[in-house]
């Protein structure tokens, strides 16, 4: 798969890998928190999890529904 939002392989999960990802989300949303987790111990999954700061209307937001 290519383009934007498509899933890529990668080798390994690099300190300088997890540090580019927290910079593009700053970059893009600056969350108030971003959480890493997921299988980084076996270099196999990463989750993402982000705070944000929301004042237009309250409530719950979620992605992919």
């Amino acid at each position: 798969m290519t383009g934007s939002g498509s899933l890529v392989s990668i080798p390994a999960f690099t300190t300088l890998f997890l540090q580019e990802i927290v910079r593009r989300i700053v970059d893009a949303d600056d969350p108030e928190r971003i959480i890493l987790f997921g299988s980084y111990a076996y270099g196999t999954t990463i989750r993402i999890a982000m705070e944000i700061s929301c004042t237009s209307s309250p409530g719950l937001i979620r992605s992919g529904e």
